[in-house]
């Protein structure tokens, strides 16, 4: 059964990124309440992921079907730009951190460049500081390389993605 949709293997596992994401906030969310600090924003986006993708499984599923080399590029952009924007999330959350600011620290973070816009580090809460610390951790894992090796767990039968990539 050919797929309606294009990409919509990609974006299945791109979903279940977004899931996994979700659940490496748990250690920020507990430093958060730990030093007694606002957990909200890390909660909300926690919530707001687990939530609102698995509908979106539901929406398109699809019979699982091969990787193609379009789905991996497709795969790649959204695993780049779409975690590097849901991970900004939380710091906008906090108020005093600009939308461009936050995605720029979030991509910056995940991609491990080390570039920051904060001023002043002493300012930021210890939580919002583990979280910097955390995506500069996943970032250091490689997002996509780990995404490599978590891709057959999720029933992706070619490695056409590494073609991708490379």
């Amino acid at each position: 059964m050919k797929n309606k949709w294009p990409i919509s293997t990609s974006f299945r596992i791109f979903q279940q990124f977004i899931a996994i994401f979700a659940i490496l906030l748990l250690p920020v969310a507990w430093v958060s309440w730990f030093y007694s600090e606002i957990i909200w924003p890390y909660i909300l986006v926690m919530s707001f992921l687990l939530i609102c993708f698995p509908a979106l499984i539901i929406r398109f599923t699809y019979p699982r079907s091969e990787l193609t080399m379009r789905q991996g590029f497709a795969l790649l952009v959204m695993i780049w730009f779409g975690l590097g924007f849901l991970s900004g999330l939380p710091l906008w959350f906090f108020g005093h951190i600009t939308w461009t600011d936050a995605v720029f620290s979030g991509v910056s973070g995940l991609t491990t460049t080390g570039a920051e816009v904060f001023a002043d580090l002493t300012s930021l809460p210890i939580s919002l500081l583990f979280y910097r610390m955390w995506l500069q951790f996943i970032g250091g894992l490689g997002v996509v390389i780990l995404a490599l090796a978590l891709l057959p767990l999720l029933g992706v039968a070619h490695t056409h993605h590494l073609r991708a990539d490379l």
